[in-house]
């Protein structure tokens, strides 16, 4: 479990489980995790993203598929038993998480506002792409935004990633997020032209811009990353150069 309150002199636990982490920030008021955990137990949530990421690798069109992770009041945690299934856009795939959870207007704090906490979607992206603009916008968008995520968890053909507000992470309303999804894509559009100019295939150049996009979202925000292999269990602080 995470402590509530870590002391000097006290003993800092290195490794939690996602279970505890996912249901004390999502009843957090701050979202945030704290910079002493330098690795997450996947356990069931890792199994249910390989089993995401089997069903995506066999299917022909390679579609996102995703589970939703819900935290209730009463700290229980539900993962949907039948998968998410995504659809094909004009901007790559895109899946449908339907969410309406009972809302208390009378509430101040964001544990007793919903009756359920929309906590992640785990999700595949079906090729090694890191994390996209558009998972990790819900993740800066301020806690007390309905649709905000405690987290975001992507699985790809060489990885778990997840990704976290830190003590540094701003609160952006929505019209913040919306610009910062204009102002970000349009910076994808044109390095990747700018690498097919020079020569790269556009797959190569989508992916290496997507990667350099994300570090440098990560570096801006303040965003904490965990990542490990998928065939691992225990994903490990990524500090990026």
């Amino acid at each position: 479990m995470l402590p509530p309150d870590v002391r000097a002199g006290d003993p800092i636990p290195q490794t939690v489980d996602l279970k505890e982490i996912i249901i004390q920030l999502s009843h957090s008021d701050e979202v945030l995790l704290p910079d002493f955990i330098s690795g997450i137990n996947l356990d069931v949530f890792g199994e249910e993203a390989v089993g995401l990421l089997e069903r995506t690798t066999a299917d022909p069109d390679r579609l996102e598929r995703g589970k939703r992770v819900l935290v209730t009041q009463d700290k229980r945690v539900l993962i949907d038993k039948q998968d998410l299934v995504g659809t094909k856009t004009s901007d790559g795939q895109q899946i449908d998480i339907s969410f309406n959870p009972f809302i208390d207007i009378n509430s101040k704090n964001r544990k007793d506002r919903l009756n359920l906490h929309l906590a992640t979607i785990i999700h595949t992206h079906p090729h090694s792409f890191p994390p996209s603009i558009e998972d990790l916008s819900r993740v800066l968008l301020s806690p007390h935004e309905i649709s905000s995520l405690t987290m975001a968890y992507i699985i790809s053909e060489e990885a778990h990633t997840l990704v976290f507000r830190g003590p540094q992470t701003p609160r952006l309303s929505e019209d913040q997020v919306n610009s910062f999804l204009t102002n970000f894509n349009s910076i994808l559009v044109e390095y990747v032209r700018k690498y097919i100019e020079s020569g790269f295939n556009p797959f190569e150049a989508n992916k290496m811009v997507q990667e350099d996009v994300f570090k440098k979202v990560v570096e801006l925000y303040g965003l904490r990353v965990f990542s490990c292999a998928v065939e691992d269990q225990i994903a490990k602080r990524v500090i990026f150069e």
